[in-house]
């Protein structure tokens, strides 16, 4: 090895820099294939999604025989709730969390280290904290016993918990009681344990098909099923991923594979390039060899002999390759947008390479070598017809892969310089986004005090938006610009198309710079039955509408739900409504995934949620 110093240096520079990137590579990939390992038995973990005419969301086992798992089937279960952005308040200071709500059986189905007190929440007043969280709230003093505000109420901190080395799909900074709250105001997420003698595609067979169901106390019908899924495979689910990846974290398998074929490719380009040189060397020792075998070298110690020099260079070359991941880690922990802790799979990994690749290389030299006689391998060092086909074979394949790799990066680098650099039909310059109130969310237990004084500060902050001359314009919203959920719309020739819905206020078309192309709409909308429809230029299109003279949509089931003043229940969007205007279309998602019709219920100002405030220019701060 020292004598072919230039072989040696070039070979573990080579060599490194591609065991470097696949390590980097299969350490997160690694990492998005054991999410939520910390779970208790995680294949006997499942969950309902709940399809109501196409709107697809995590839901509870339903009290339906034509739905449900049998109880015979079950053997534990446990109910969460997650809320985006709740306000807790600690030592007369607001912060904003991502708060879940659970009952006591949520330790059983997950593992968590406590770092201090307990894993209680048999009191609707007991409240479990992050380490991050927890640091965040009182530094480094203990937080145990310490009492915390939400809703008005007083809570106690009971234990801390640390956060898992594996990944998990859960984002919350505080676990509270799910007691607490009488009616947290949306529906319960339900993980259910079954035994072994449950049947998922069996389940699914029953349970996976549309039925219609009278809708309570409302017109119409409509479809529903579900579908019950592991929950190793939640993280994947690409049905409810875009729709619930504030409160959930989710992968893509897509990715996965994209990056393993990465690895791949790099992996065997580093190979072949070890592969090319070493047979340079080798090249030049058969004479060597030849001569060791007339003294006296024996199968086994030629084989030991290529086997150490092989796992030699291989053990530089994985410690050089530890040290570049090591030293670029800011680099591409920035890249994946997380931090890849060190866990057993990197010992794991780094001993496979070190008795598996050096084994297989060396194997492959001792055929060649080993069981030649001693004359034969002296003779064929004048002659290497042989050995130059099969370098220049292997030579064919890596530059053959090296060029693809370059190809493959130029493609995906151009392709991210269109899509960042494309217009995507929407204003984002010169918008916040702030969190103005310290209020949770209405929900049904609130007292007529809580909610006069709740609009109070609503009015109060809206007044000094109002006033503040670098704003031009501001709207509360409880959704972005980008999401919306499928609802099936039909026309007037009576014909059905599957929409994508957003309950918007007249503000947000002013606030993201969406031109109105046709129509208008009316200046204040102060109750629900006055709320106007848009469509975009793609849904007119898609409906067969050339102008808003005859244009008129419906829904199949109600867009809103309202009490009338005489006490009934009215309903938004059954019968006819006319299209009061056309926007200009805009991509409410990925680019790739195209322009998607759109259906606007633009009504009153919503109180709820987030402030988004366009600014003046340069007046951001």
């Amino acid at each position: 090895m020292f004598r072919a110093k230039s072989y040696t240096v070039i070979n573990l520079v080579g060599l490194s820099l591609s065991l470097a990137c696949c390590i980097i590579l299969l350490r997160y990939i690694h990492r998005e294939l054991t999410v939520d390992n910390h779970a208790n038995d995680l294949s006997s973990i499942i969950v309902p999604l709940r399809d109501i005419d196409g709107n697809i969301y995590p839901a509870e086992n339903p009290n339906n025989k034509d739905y449900s798992v049998y109880e015979k089937y079950i053997e534990d279960r446990c109910k969460l709730i997650e809320e985006e952005n709740s306000t807790i308040v600690s030592d007369d200071v607001s912060y904003k969390t991502n708060l879940m709500a659970a009952d006591t059986t949520f330790f059983h189905f997950f593992n968590y280290r406590v770092l201090e007190g307990n894993l209680s929440l048999d009191s609707p007043h007991d409240v479990i904290l992050t380490e991050d969280y927890a640091m965040r709230l009182f530094g480094k003093e203990s937080p145990v016993g310490k009492n915390i505000y939400f809703d008005g109420k007083m809570l106690t901190v009971s234990g801390v918990i640390e956060q898992p080395l594996c990944k998990t799909t859960f984002n919350f900074d505080v676990l509270v009681s799910q007691k607490l709250r009488l009616d947290w105001g949306v529906l319960n997420i339900e993980l259910i344990r079954v035994n072994s003698g449950f049947d998922i595609l069996k389940q699914n067979e029953k349970s996976n098909v549309y039925r219609l169901h009278k809708r309570n106390n409302l017109s119409g019908n409509i479809q529903t099923r579900y579908k019950y899924i592991s929950w190793k495979d939640f993280y994947f689910e690409s049905s409810i991923s875009k729709k619930y990846d504030s409160i959930f974290i989710f992968g893509n398998k897509e990715y996965i594979l994209v990056l393993s074929g990465v690895v791949l490719l790099l992996f065997l380009v580093g190979l072949l390039n070890f592969v090319n040189l070493y047979s340079v060397v080798m090249q030049k020792r058969r004479r060597v060899y030849g001569v060791k075998k007339v003294f006296g070298l024996s199968v086994g110690g030629l084989f030991a002999e290529m086997w150490m020099e092989n796992f030699l260079l291989f053990a530089c070359a994985v410690f050089l390759s530890w040290c570049i991941v090591e030293t670029s880690s800011g680099l591409w922990e920035g890249l994946f947008s997380e931090k890849i802790p060190v866990t057993g799979f990197d010992w794991y990994l780094s001993l496979g390479l070190l008795l598996f690749v050096p084994l297989f290389t060396a194997i492959f030299f001792y055929f060649r070598y080993g069981y030649r006689k001693p004359v034969a391998c002296m003779r064929s060092a004048m002659s290497d017809n042989g050995t130059m086909f099969s370098r220049y074979l292997f030579l064919f394949l890596q530059y053959s892969i090296t060029l693809f790799l370059m190809i493959l990066s130029l493609y995906f680098q151009r392709h991210f310089d269109f899509l960042i650099n494309s217009s995507h039909g929407y204003q984002t310059d010169d918008i916040l986004v702030a969190q103005l109130y310290n209020q949770n969310r209405i929900f049904n237990s609130i007292t007529h005090q809580q909610l006069k004084e709740r609009y109070r500060c609503i009015d109060e902050v809206g007044n000094k938006l109002n006033e503040c001359p670098f704003i031009e314009c501001w709207m509360n919203s409880s959704t972005t610009v980008l999401k919306g959920f499928p609802t099936r719309i039909i026309n007037n020739s009576d014909e059905m198309f599957e929409l994508q819905a957003k309950y918007v206020s007249a503000d947000f078309f002013d606030l993201w710079g969406l031109k109105i192309v046709d129509g208008g709409l009316p200046d204040n909308i102060n109750n629900v039955d006055e709320s106007v429809i848009v469509l975009n230029k793609y849904a007119m299109k898609l409906l067969g509408y050339t102008g808003l003279e005859n244009a008129s949509v419906r829904s199949t089931s109600a867009l809103m739900v309202y009490m009338k003043n005489n006490g009934e229940i009215g309903e938004y969007g059954v019968n006819m409504t006319p299209v009061s205007a056309v926007v200009e279309d805009y991509y409410m998602g990925h680019l790739t995934e195209g322009i998607k019709p759109m259906i606007f219920i633009v009504g009153a100002k919503d109180a709820e949620g987030d402030v988004m405030i366009k600014v003046k220019k340069d007046r951001e701060k």
